[in-house]
């Protein structure tokens, strides 16, 4: 389509002559005023210039329009449809070529509960090493995460060795080919058919990130959360007897299915002296994990019926912990569940240990 920027001039209503180039003010007007939180319903917004002239319909005009709500959410760029997955009131405008729409207007996204029952949390899977001269941006990145993402994730961070590098932090189980974090570069490597390196952030084992960008990781975030709703919450409690942690998760499933359980044990503020990070310093350090942090174990994997729960559980030894208080630990349940000939994570919960963490619902 040719840019109506791009003519010279153009008739307008009652024939009179109007410059090519849209004119102010601008108005921004929507099909909707209140839309499911689901999800699959979308509002649809218009923009128009001073003669009435559709903005949104102009792919090149499209290219310096934004469209943003007061509170911080924004419309996919090039496009004029918003969908919700979570209740919430917003006031959205608009700017063409930075300059504002004189109004707003106002949406409610409605009844997150009808469509998923528990909050969910999407994991955040670092693949990272203390020799890794690009992983201190991805954690910067990870840092700038906004409030929203936040809410809806937990972070993990899987050490690995590089190529004629180790890490002290790295993890590897018996008899696996690899540490933890080669081995989630590797499965991911062949569940989406492209090669996998240091950085990367997982997502709920689903998706890949290699983009050293926040906005990029909060994206992935949001489109997890919408095309894989949890099925189940998760309430977590933990305790120590004879030096070794005992982790609880007691899984309410809201639709029904299988489901497997996995645990981990984090630590923060651990300073390698020859690591790359700036400060030297390391957080979300997977400690200690069950070997089923990538791939459910087929023996354990449990039906559970709607609405119904189950509680799954497992001991750390004290020999894992080493010397290491347990009161230092972040303590880590996720459910898994079969996602073809894969395993995808259907929420994660954290707490500090010994803190009981209960289900928590959506509105």
């Amino acid at each position: 389509m040719l840019s109506l920027a791009a003519v010279a001039a153009c008739h307008g209503v009652g024939g009179e002559v109007i410059s090519g180039e849209y004119q102010e003010p601008f108005t921004i007007s929507a099909d909707k005023t209140q839309i499911e939180a689901s999800g699959a319903d979308w509002v649809t917004f218009s923009i128009k210039d001073a003669a009435g002239r559709e903005i949104t319909t102009d792919m090149n005009a499209m290219q310096s329009v934004k469209i943003l709500s007061e509170e911080g959410d924004r419309v996919d760029r090039m496009t004029n449809r918003f969908r919700a997955i979570s209740n919430g009131s917003y006031t959205f405008y608009a700017t063409y070529s930075g300059k504002k729409t004189v109004n707003t207007v106002s949406l409610k996204s409605v009844n997150r509960l009808k469509y998923e029952k528990y909050h969910k949390n999407v994991a955040l899977f670092k693949c990272t090493g203390t020799w890794c001269a690009y992983c201190p941006m991805m954690t910067a990145q990870l840092a700038k995460l906004p409030e929203e993402a936040l809410k809806h994730s937990v972070q993990l961070c899987w050490h690995g060795h590089g190529s004629g590098a180790s890490d002290p932090l790295a993890i590897t189980f018996p008899n696996a080919q690899a540490d933890c974090a080669n081995m989630l570069l590797s499965v991911m490597s062949s569940r989406t058919g492209k090669s996998m390196g240091f950085p990367t952030v997982i997502l709920d084992n689903t998706k890949a990130i290699v983009d050293r960008s926040y906005i990029a990781i909060s994206d992935a975030i949001w489109e997890v959360r919408a095309d894989w709703p949890a099925t189940c919450g998760i309430k977590l409690s933990s305790s120590e007897s004879n030096g070794a942690i005992t982790v609880n998760a007691e899984l309410n499933s809201s639709t029904g299915g299988e489901y497997d359980v996995a645990f981990a044990l984090l630590r923060d503020g651990i300073y390698i002296a020859d690591g790359t990070e700036t400060d030297k310093t390391y957080n979300h350090v997977v400690s200690a994990a069950t070997a089923n942090y990538y791939m459910y174990f087929s023996d354990k994997i449990t039906a559970v019926a709607k609405d119904a729960s189950k509680t799954f559980s497992y001991t750390f030894a004290s020999n894992v912990l080493g010397s290491t208080k347990p009161s230092e630990f972040t303590v880590v349940a996720f459910a898994l569940v079969k996602d073809g000939n894969y395993a995808r994570i259907d929420n994660i919960v954290e707490g500090a240990f010994g803190e009981t963490v209960d289900f928590v619902l959506n509105d």
